[in-house]
Protein backbone atom coordinates (compact mmCIF):
# COMPACT_ATOMS: atom_id res chain seq x y z
CA UNK A 1 0.00 0.00 0.00
CA UNK A 2 3.16 2.06 0.75
CA UNK A 3 4.51 1.81 -2.57
CA UNK A 4 0.91 2.62 -4.53
CA UNK A 5 0.88 5.63 -2.53
CA UNK A 6 4.34 6.52 -3.22
CA UNK A 7 3.79 6.04 -7.01
CA UNK A 8 0.50 7.72 -7.03
CA UNK A 9 2.10 10.90 -5.17
CA UNK A 10 5.22 10.59 -6.99
CA UNK A 11 3.57 13.11 -9.95
CA UNK A 12 2.59 15.89 -6.99
CA UNK A 13 6.56 16.27 -6.92
CA UNK A 14 6.83 19.20 -9.22
CA UNK A 15 2.82 20.21 -9.69
CA UNK A 16 1.66 23.77 -8.70
CA UNK A 17 -0.94 22.95 -6.52
CA UNK A 18 -2.52 25.92 -6.79
CA UNK A 19 -2.93 25.96 -10.78
CA UNK A 20 -5.49 22.97 -10.11
CA UNK A 21 -9.54 23.46 -10.15
CA UNK A 22 -10.49 24.13 -6.58
CA UNK A 23 -6.51 24.19 -5.68
CA UNK A 24 -6.44 27.74 -5.27
CA UNK A 25 -9.40 28.14 -3.18
CA UNK A 26 -7.96 25.46 -0.70
CA UNK A 27 -4.74 26.84 -0.89
CA UNK A 28 -5.95 30.43 0.71
CA UNK A 29 -8.38 28.50 3.12
CA UNK A 30 -5.20 27.16 4.48
CA UNK A 31 -3.14 30.17 4.53
CA UNK A 32 -6.11 31.84 6.09
CA UNK A 33 -7.19 29.11 8.82
CA UNK A 34 -3.40 29.66 9.82
CA UNK A 35 -3.89 33.42 9.94
CA UNK A 36 -7.04 33.52 11.93
CA UNK A 37 -5.57 30.60 14.34
CA UNK A 38 -2.32 32.63 14.88
CA UNK A 39 -4.57 35.77 16.09
CA UNK A 40 -6.60 33.61 18.25
CA UNK A 41 -9.75 33.29 16.70
CA UNK A 42 -11.45 30.12 17.59
CA UNK A 43 -13.61 28.77 15.11
CA UNK A 44 -11.22 30.35 12.20
CA UNK A 45 -14.65 30.70 9.60
CA UNK A 46 -13.66 33.92 8.30
CA UNK A 47 -10.24 35.19 7.37
CA UNK A 48 -10.68 39.08 7.72
CA UNK A 49 -7.76 40.17 5.77
CA UNK A 50 -8.61 38.43 2.35
CA UNK A 51 -10.81 40.55 -0.19
CA UNK A 52 -9.33 43.94 0.46
CA UNK A 53 -9.50 43.34 4.07
CA UNK A 54 -13.53 42.86 3.83
CA UNK A 55 -13.33 39.26 5.02
CA UNK A 56 -13.85 35.93 3.41
CA UNK A 57 -15.50 32.68 4.31
CA UNK A 58 -12.83 30.20 4.50
CA UNK A 59 -14.32 27.22 6.09
CA UNK A 60 -18.09 28.18 5.81
CA UNK A 61 -18.71 26.68 2.39
CA UNK A 62 -16.29 23.28 2.69
CA UNK A 63 -15.82 20.79 5.64
CA UNK A 64 -13.28 22.82 7.83
CA UNK A 65 -11.16 19.52 9.19
CA UNK A 66 -9.32 19.11 5.71
CA UNK A 67 -7.97 23.20 6.49
CA UNK A 68 -7.01 22.11 10.30
CA UNK A 69 -4.64 19.52 9.68
CA UNK A 70 -2.13 21.33 7.09
CA UNK A 71 -2.70 24.23 9.34
CA UNK A 72 -1.57 22.70 12.37
CA UNK A 73 1.24 21.50 10.09
CA UNK A 74 2.34 24.21 8.92
CA UNK A 75 2.50 25.87 12.25
CA UNK A 76 4.53 23.23 13.72
CA UNK A 77 6.63 22.59 10.18
CA UNK A 78 8.90 25.52 8.45
CA UNK A 79 7.38 23.99 5.00
CA UNK A 80 5.50 25.97 2.33
CA UNK A 81 2.00 26.31 2.18
CA UNK A 82 2.15 24.42 -0.99
CA UNK A 83 4.60 21.38 0.37
CA UNK A 84 1.95 21.07 3.23
CA UNK A 85 -0.34 20.98 0.78
CA UNK A 86 0.94 17.99 -0.72
CA UNK A 87 1.99 16.14 2.22
CA UNK A 88 -1.43 15.82 3.61
CA UNK A 89 -2.85 15.05 -0.10
CA UNK A 90 -0.11 12.16 -0.07
CA UNK A 91 -1.11 11.71 3.32
CA UNK A 92 -4.71 11.28 2.65
CA UNK A 93 -3.85 8.63 -0.34
CA UNK A 94 -1.76 6.16 2.13
CA UNK A 95 -4.33 6.59 4.83
CA UNK A 96 -7.22 5.90 2.64
CA UNK A 97 -5.70 2.51 1.25
CA UNK A 98 -4.74 1.47 4.71
CA UNK A 99 -8.35 1.84 6.23
CA UNK A 100 -9.74 0.23 2.67
CA UNK A 101 -7.62 -2.81 3.01
CA UNK A 102 -8.17 -3.01 6.98
CA UNK A 103 -11.72 -2.40 6.91
CA UNK A 104 -12.59 -4.94 4.19
CA UNK A 105 -14.84 -7.06 5.61
CA UNK A 106 -15.22 -10.83 4.09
Amino acid sequence: IAVISIIMCFGFKDYDITLADDGFVHYLRVIGTVESLNEGIIPPLISQYFVNNLGYGINLFYNPIVTYIPAFLKMLLPFSYSYILKFFTCLTVFLSGIFMFELNLP
